[in-house]
C-alpha cells in the first residue's frame, strides 16, 4: 500500500508565478501570499509592530471624529431637556433649536442630546449675556 499524502503544499519551493504573487501581494514589504505559520518571530513581532503604529496613526486622525460622538450621558426627547433644565416644554423646544443645538442629535422623532455638551453650551450662552 501506498503512503497517504499531505494535501498541504510547500509554498516556499514552488515557483512564484505558480502561486500568483505579483508586486501587488506585498504589504509593508511582506509577502501576503506566504503562509502565516511560516514568518519567524521577528518577522511576526515586525509586522504587528508596523500594525500597531498604522492604528495608533489612525487614532490620531480620527481625534476631530471623536468631537462629534456623545460624551456618555444622554437624555431622550424633549422630556429629557425639561428635566435637565428644569424648564417647561416651550423653553425646551427654544434651548433644542437655539442654545444646545450642537448638543442635540435628532432623526425624524428621535431626539438625543449630549448632556456634559449641553450644560457647556447652555453656561456658555449665559457667561455671554
Amino acid at each position: 500500500m501506498g503512503r497517504a499524502r499531505c494535501a498541504r503544499r510547500d509554498l516556499s519551493s514552488e515557483d512564484p508565478a505558480s502561486i500568483h504573487q505579483n508586486p501587488t501581494n506585498t504589504m509593508n514589504g511582506f509577502d501576503t501570499a506566504k503562509p502565516l505559520y511560516t514568518l519567524t518571530v521577528g518577522e511576526f513581532f515586525q509586522m504587528m509592530e508596523e500594525f500597531v503604529q498604522r492604528a495608533a496613526d489612525g487614532a490620531k486622525d480620527n481625534i476631530s471624529a471623536e468631537a462629534d460622538k456623545p460624551t456618555g450621558r444622554l437624555v431622550y426627547g424633549l422630556a429629557g431637556i425639561e428635566e435637565l433644565f428644569h424648564v417647561s416644554h416651550k423653553t425646551a423646544q427654544y434651548y433644542k433649536d437655539h442654545v444646545i443645538q450642537e448638543a442635540v442629535r435628532q432623526n425624524g422623532r428621535k431626539i438625543v442630546t449630549d448632556v456634559d455638551l449641553a450644560l457647556k453650551l447652555f453656561n456658555e450662552r449665559r457667561a455671554d449675556k
